[in-house]
Protein backbone atom coordinates (compact mmCIF):
# COMPACT_ATOMS: atom_id res chain seq x y z
CA UNK A 1 0.00 0.00 0.00
CA UNK A 2 1.47 3.31 -1.03
CA UNK A 3 1.73 5.88 1.45
CA UNK A 4 -0.34 9.49 0.77
CA UNK A 5 -0.74 13.11 2.11
CA UNK A 6 0.91 13.63 5.00
CA UNK A 7 2.14 10.36 5.70
CA UNK A 8 3.87 10.57 2.15
CA UNK A 9 5.26 13.94 3.15
CA UNK A 10 6.46 12.27 6.44
CA UNK A 11 8.59 9.72 4.96
CA UNK A 12 10.15 11.74 2.14
CA UNK A 13 11.24 13.79 4.93
CA UNK A 14 12.91 11.00 7.28
CA UNK A 15 14.47 9.71 3.95
CA UNK A 16 15.63 13.50 3.43
CA UNK A 17 16.97 13.89 6.87
CA UNK A 18 19.05 10.96 6.34
CA UNK A 19 20.59 11.80 2.84
CA UNK A 20 21.43 14.93 4.63
CA UNK A 21 23.27 13.55 8.18
CA UNK A 22 25.21 11.26 5.49
CA UNK A 23 26.43 13.88 3.83
CA UNK A 24 27.09 16.30 6.38
CA UNK A 25 29.14 13.60 8.43
CA UNK A 26 30.73 13.08 5.09
CA UNK A 27 31.89 16.91 4.04
CA UNK A 28 32.32 17.97 7.63
CA UNK A 29 32.93 14.95 9.92
CA UNK A 30 33.15 15.73 13.94
CA UNK A 31 33.41 19.28 14.02
CA UNK A 32 34.77 19.71 17.96
CA UNK A 33 37.23 16.63 16.89
CA UNK A 34 38.36 18.43 14.04
CA UNK A 35 38.91 21.68 15.61
CA UNK A 36 40.74 20.24 18.67
CA UNK A 37 43.00 17.93 16.16
CA UNK A 38 44.02 21.08 14.24
CA UNK A 39 44.66 23.18 17.45
CA UNK A 40 46.94 20.27 18.62
CA UNK A 41 48.87 20.34 15.30
CA UNK A 42 49.16 23.90 15.42
CA UNK A 43 50.57 24.08 19.15
CA UNK A 44 52.61 21.36 18.44
CA UNK A 45 54.16 23.33 15.61
CA UNK A 46 54.65 26.80 17.58
CA UNK A 47 56.22 24.54 19.93
CA UNK A 48 58.99 23.40 17.76
CA UNK A 49 59.19 26.35 15.79
CA UNK A 50 59.91 28.55 19.30
CA UNK A 51 62.67 25.64 20.15
CA UNK A 52 64.05 24.98 17.11
CA UNK A 53 63.24 28.35 14.36
CA UNK A 54 64.31 26.01 11.83
CA UNK A 55 62.85 26.33 7.97
CA UNK A 56 61.23 23.20 8.52
CA UNK A 57 59.66 23.93 11.09
CA UNK A 58 58.20 27.72 9.73
CA UNK A 59 57.23 25.47 6.99
CA UNK A 60 55.22 23.47 8.86
CA UNK A 61 53.63 25.88 11.18
CA UNK A 62 52.78 27.35 7.84
CA UNK A 63 50.85 24.86 6.49
CA UNK A 64 48.99 24.24 9.74
CA UNK A 65 48.04 27.57 10.53
CA UNK A 66 45.18 27.51 7.12
CA UNK A 67 43.74 24.18 8.43
CA UNK A 68 43.15 25.44 11.79
CA UNK A 69 41.75 28.67 10.75
CA UNK A 70 39.26 26.71 8.30
CA UNK A 71 38.24 24.22 11.14
CA UNK A 72 37.97 27.48 13.33
CA UNK A 73 35.66 29.15 10.94
CA UNK A 74 33.76 25.62 10.58
CA UNK A 75 32.89 25.27 14.43
CA UNK A 76 32.14 29.08 14.51
CA UNK A 77 29.37 29.17 11.62
CA UNK A 78 27.55 25.52 13.33
CA UNK A 79 27.39 27.65 16.42
CA UNK A 80 25.99 30.70 14.87
CA UNK A 81 23.61 28.70 13.07
CA UNK A 82 22.90 26.46 16.51
CA UNK A 83 22.20 29.48 18.02
CA UNK A 84 19.99 30.64 15.29
CA UNK A 85 17.81 27.67 16.00
CA UNK A 86 17.48 27.83 19.23
CA UNK A 87 16.10 31.20 19.30
CA UNK A 88 13.52 30.79 16.58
Amino acid sequence: MQAVGMQAFFQKLMRSRKCLKQWNYNEFGNINQNMHQAQDAMLLAQLVYDNSQSIESKIELNEVMPRHSRELAIETEFWRQKSSVKWL
